[in-house]
């Protein structure tokens, strides 16, 4: 089953997806197309995108800095962010 979960802090947004399917651990995964290009769009915005191990497979994990808190459409910034973070993995 894949399994989805999504965070907010003040700065910061930040998304988890485990699939316990099984497969590579991260240190043994390869960087396909895939997760290069999810890992740049990631960066595009400023935030990182990691692997990690979860008990019967594994975890790809996004964080996004959230938008300032002086930015007048802050919050549908920040909806934009996580739409573009999600639409990145």
């Amino acid at each position: 089953a894949i399994h989805v979960s999504l965070g907010f802090t003040e700065g910061s947004v930040q998304m988890a997806i485990e699939d316990d399917a099984g497969g590579p651990a991260p240190a043994e995964a390869e960087w396909g197309f895939g997760l290069r290009a999810s890992r740049r769009s990631v960066h595009e915005l400023g935030g990182e995108l990691s692997l990690a191990n979860a008990p019967a497979g594994v975890i790809v994990r996004v964080d996004v800095p959230a938008v300032p808190a002086d930015d007048p459409d802050e919050e549908a910034s920040t909806a934009s962010r996580v739409d573009r973070a999600a639409a990145a993995v």
